[in-house]
């Protein structure tokens, strides 16, 4: 990613059971599946066999990728390294991001998933009273209540349901265009 950031989705055709194929109850529908998000300066490798289609959606308004094969690398070598560092520093994150969606309750994946990303993308959010305070920290793009749900393997209802509960208990915050936002305070004790 040169510039802004994206949303990344696989597709893969669901196959059928034999009790649906006796039955005619066949989903020729693909599911759709959050894959992660990728930001400015991160590198990413697309691996895909058929029947598996991958889309990139822009979150941010002015979004830039840089298109290179592996054996373009091999002409850069320093850009070849700092690229595998980034890839490196990639699995290290996707342990933490498996760690946070495993969990068992939907509630301690969602506040999980949002703080790994708000941690990752999130962007200074200043007090509308003060603007030398930090509120706390805001995605700078905005996601659907099915997009997390899809993420954490939940549905939008529960998502929302959840949203919910998390705003009474001033775990989330949400400012402008429903950007989600964690106070201040959650980011600086996680540190």
């Amino acid at each position: 990613m040169q510039r802004g950031a994206i949303r990344m989705v696989g597709t893969a055709q669901v196959s059928a059971t034999a009790s649906q194929l006796t039955s005619r109850r066949i989903n020729r529908t693909p599911e759709e599946a959050f894959l992660g998000f990728v930001g400015a300066g991160q590198p990413f490798e697309i691996v895909a066999q058929s029947p598996f289609t991958l889309q990139a959606y822009a979150h941010v308004d002015q979004t830039a990728v840089l298109w290179m094969y592996w054996h373009d690398l091999d002409n850069w070598p320093h850009f070849r390294r700092e690229v595998m560092d980034a890839f490196r520093y990639q699995h290290q994150r996707k342990l933490l991001w498996l760690s946070a969606l495993g969990q068992r309750r939907t509630i301690d994946r969602l506040l999980g998933f949002l703080t790994l990303l708000i941690e990752e993308y999130g962007e200074p959010a200043m007090s509308e009273t003060d603007p030398d305070v930090i509120r706390g920290y805001c995605l700078p793009f905005p996601l659907t209540h099915a997009q997390i749900g899809s993420a954490i393997g939940s549905t939008r209802v529960t998502v929302t349901r959840l949203m919910g509960k998390l705003r009474q208990r001033g775990l989330i915050l949400t400012q402008g265009d429903n950007l989600i936002c964690l106070p201040a305070e959650s980011i600086n004790r996680a540190s």
